[in-house]
């Protein structure tokens, strides 16, 4: 009996690119780069910014997910300096 073959993600490959976003990266033009680029998850920098920049960003990478269609949402990560230390 031949072996099957290992299951591969949607995106067809077995790492996971990780991008931090923070003021330099923030635009969506740059978000859709990053995200066209093959990111499979988005580590949102919290230290740099105010609570509105970090929802306007947090709402362009759903917005990138669902328009590219994606079987997956997109993984998203929150950082704080505060929280690192634990």
């Amino acid at each position: 009996m031949a072996k099957s073959a290992p299951k591969l993600d949607p995106r067809g490959r077995k790492v996971k690119i990780l991008a931090t976003v923070g003021p330099a990266s923030r635009s969506p033009e740059m978000l859709a780069r990053l995200f066209k680029a093959g990111v499979d998850a988005f580590r949102v920098n919290m230290s740099h910014g105010e609570h509105a920049d970090h929802a306007q960003t947090i709402e362009t990478i759903d917005l990138l997910t669902w328009y590219h269609c994606l079987c997956e949402p997109t993984w998203l990560l929150l950082a704080h300096p505060s929280y690192n230390a634990l």
